[in-house]
């Protein structure tokens, strides 16, 4: 990807026996266990930059950071066809060392108004090697909170452009592994990006949602 100046785009997401990712409205909590989670925060420390998108911003409010538990990565899925997929996800010798801190790029809603916006980003500047790019909705937001961290940006149009997006991304951090960490509304919308290259589904055996939203 690095020799053609574009970033590995990897889509992410995880949904219940009923192929939900979420309810109809809200979040409940995650779908996915221990392990895959434990999984994903190894991936996480592999990328180069993590993106969570308007909607997982609101409903989630991610910190996007990769955290680990006391597991040894090896055990969790020794020789499975999973483990092999992963690898061939990250080829990277880093697989299963400490956190690599990836930078993370918060897409702010539309809907969020000056003191909403300003609760989320401190919430988050105390936090120990937390290194946020924001991708701001409203030139008033920009303008009165300034000044914003380095290489964020503000996209004062009605809907992000996500590939002219990604590309400045690209030049931003550097060609290389970016996870996208959506909801199902703009996760069926990556998957019509070139940029997404690469997908991977955490499908629970158990029913999360009695009735909710999927891809």
């Amino acid at each position: 990807a690095t020799n053609h100046k574009q970033a590995l785009g990897i889509l992410k997401w995880a949904q219940d026996s009923n192929g939900f990712i979420a309810p109809q409205k809200g979040s409940s909590g995650p779908i996915s266990g221990v392990i895959a989670r434990e999984v994903m925060h190894r991936i996480r420390a592999l990328c180069k930059a993590v993106l969570a998108t308007p909607g997982t911003v609101k409903v989630d409010r991610p910190m996007l950071t990769p955290r680990f538990g006391k597991q040894k990565l090896e055990k969790l899925y020794d020789g499975s066809a999973l483990m092999e997929a992963l690898s061939q996800v990250t080829r990277s010798p880093a697989w299963g060392s400490s956190a690599l801190n990836p930078q993370q790029v918060f897409c702010l809603p539309r809907d969020w108004d000056i003191k909403a916006i300003q609760k989320f980003r401190d919430s988050r500047k105390n936090t120990e090697k937390f290194n946020p790019i924001y991708v701001v909705r409203s030139q008033e937001v920009w303008d009165k909170l300034g000044p914003w961290p380095e290489s964020s940006l503000c996209v004062p149009q009605e809907k992000i452009d996500f590939p002219q997006l990604f590309s400045y991304l690209n030049q931003a951090v550097g060609f290389n592994h970016t996870l996208v960490e959506a909801g199902p509304t703009m996760a069926s919308e990556f998957l019509g990006y070139d940029f997404v290259q690469k997908v991977i589904v955490l499908a629970s055996h158990s029913q999360k949602f009695a009735n909710g939203r999927g891809v």
